[in-house]
């Protein structure tokens, strides 16, 4: 059946007054077509073609339509329902798919059949057919919830398939950008646009973003938490003047005293913090001390020497644990010994010495 807005409509009461009615509007994106503006100004000329009166306005903005989690507005308007505090007799909708885009039709269904039966009417302003009751809207109602479901779900995939070819170009799809990085704007050519600061997003579709290095004394702190250099000597780089790193670094060098990847990754953070400068540097810090290749060398071994402690420290905690292992196994062999720990509920272990002795299994 074909909606014509423009004969008499029956909606008005015995009285001749206006039905009080409430609207439902729901967008999922600031930049969708169906704003609730735009459906706002749909439904009013529908209420004033059939006699309505909107008395309340229900509206969830920015809101997806695949759940009902988060929709406070929709959730509001069922809550008004089913507590009998709604003093309205029909709700307005755009059309059918503000409901919801639901993967499962029969939710979109639910929320009318509760309007229903609490003899609230629902009205589809948009679409051409009436919401009568009758077989045909039935049918078409049914098809419509399983096309916006479908709608939704071949969006998702466009979307997807859409971001997974800009990252392999290399484009940044969201997301803060990680320590010691900044995210930078460029346009559809690649050509800078501007650092985007934290809180900021692109305007225009066609511009992207890209991942640059940030100021260079988070590379430096990211170098130490990567392992790639000491604590100790990425302090020195920081408190020391340009000339003094290289020089240091050049000493290091030609003395073999430190070379290999360790080396490569100084030298190549140094020379950024000599092009980019040092961005995070404090005005108010200790006063600068030379920095020479033995000191940095220096550095180095003792930050070596602590980390061989360390692995020694944790291979002797790993024969202990081994020689106590052993000596649990061997004991709970004993089975008068296993019913002694038992009778005095000393059966429980640790769950990293019980997952090395299967044999409590067969005990337990």
């Amino acid at each position: 059946m074909v909606i014509n807005w423009d004969h008499a409509d029956s909606s008005k009461d015995a009285a001749g007054a206006l039905v009080r009615a409430a609207q439902y509007v729901r967008m999922s994106t600031e930049h969708q077509k169906y704003s609730t503006d735009n459906q706002s100004a749909v439904i009013r000329l529908y209420a004033a073609k059939r006699g309505f009166e909107i008395v309340r306005t229900y509206a969830d903005e920015g809101k997806s339509g695949l759940k009902l989690a988060g929709r406070d507005a929709l959730k509001q308007l069922l809550s008004d329902i089913e507590n009998r505090d709604a003093d309205y007799a029909a709700v307005l909708v755009y059309d059918v798919s503000r409901w919801g885009r639901f993967q499962d039709p029969d939710e979109a269904a639910a929320i009318e059949l509760m309007c229903k039966r609490a003899g609230i009417q629902v009205h589809y302003c948009a679409e051409q057919f009436e919401n009568d009751g009758s077989i045909g809207s039935s049918i078409i109602k049914t098809v419509k919830r399983a096309m916006a479901g479908e709608y939704s779900r071949e969006l998702s995939v466009k979307v997807f398939a859409g971001q997974s070819h800009l990252i392999r170009l290399g484009y940044r799809q969201g997301g803060p950008a990680g320590f010691g990085l900044r995210r930078l704007l460029v346009d559809e050519d690649g050509v800078p646009k501007g650092e985007l600061g934290r809180g900021e997003h692109k305007s225009i579709t066609t511009d992207r973003v890209i991942l640059v290095p940030g100021p260079t004394e988070e590379r430096l702190l990211r170098a130490v938490e990567s392992g790639m250099m000491p604590i100790s000597v990425a302090v020195d780089i920081a408190e020391a003047e340009d000339g003094d790193v290289q020089s240091a670094l050049q000493s290091a060098y030609e003395s073999k005293q430190l070379r290999g990847r360790k080396l490569i990754a100084a030298r190549r953070l140094v020379e950024t913090r000599r092009r980019r400068g040092k961005a995070m540097r404090n005005e108010q810090q200790k006063p600068k001390r030379p920095l020479s290749s033995e000191s940095l060398v220096r550095a180095y071994e003792e930050e070596t020497a602590r980390k061989r402690a360390l692995i020694r420290r944790s291979e002797a905690a790993k024969a202990r644990l081994t020689f106590i292992t052993e000596a649990l196994r061997t004991l709970i062999d004993d089975e008068e010994f296993y019913a002694l720990i038992e009778d005095e509920a000393l059966d429980n272990l640790p769950a990293n010495l019980a997952e090395r002795i299967p044999e409590l299994a067969v005990h337990g």
